[in-house]
């Protein structure tokens, strides 16, 4: 931030005093924080191609209807001593055919260019305003996964950004 010209501020607690000495506790943001907050940082792609973004990958988020898409998942599943093989997950959307939500949008998860679940409404819900503006202007929507074997078959975890609502809540808290 010196460097750039700018002056750092943040709240500070003094503690101790009588018989203890006196301390400063200054209350920083991490470093990707301050990025995010300076504009120097995107909080929500990681890194982009002409045609293609890779989203951050902060928090695990579990993707559903797996079970209909075994035959695919089967070539992903883990082997040896492995407990997940990892891999690039891609993002576009499909409706929602059964349930409370049948007719909904969902967001749709392909892995090599065939689908292999969605997420829920909820997670749709949170992510679908920044995966649909990125696909809008033409983009791959693209983020880090894994699989992993489980009784009920080959599941799939996304690693997604933070939470828009909450990053947007922490920046002015």
């Amino acid at each position: 931030m010196h460097r750039s010209g700018q002056l750092g501020v943040c709240p500070a607690r003094v503690a101790g005093g009588g018989d203890k000495h006196y301390g400063i506790y200054l209350h920083l943001a991490s470093p990707r924080d301050q990025r995010i907050a300076n504009g120097t940082e995107d909080p929500v792609i990681a890194s982009q191609t002409d045609r293609t973004v890779l989203l951050q990958n902060e928090y695990s988020c579990t993707v559903t209807e797996e079970q209909d898409h075994q035959e695919v998942l089967s070539r992903y599943t883990p082997k040896g001593d492995s407990d997940t093989v990892n891999l690039i997950a891609s993002l576009t959307f499909c409706k929602i055919v059964k349930g409370k939500y049948a007719g909904e949008d969902a967001i749709e998860i392909q892995i090599d260019g065939r689908r292999v679940g969605q997420l829920t409404y909820a997670m749709t819900q949170r992510y679908g305003e920044i995966v649909r503006g990125l696909v809008d202007r033409g983009l791959e929507v693209t983020c880090e996964a894994f699989t992993v074997n489980t009784p009920k078959g080959v599941q799939v975890e996304l690693l997604m950004p933070r939470d828009p609502h909450r990053a947007h809540w922490q920046m002015r808290n």
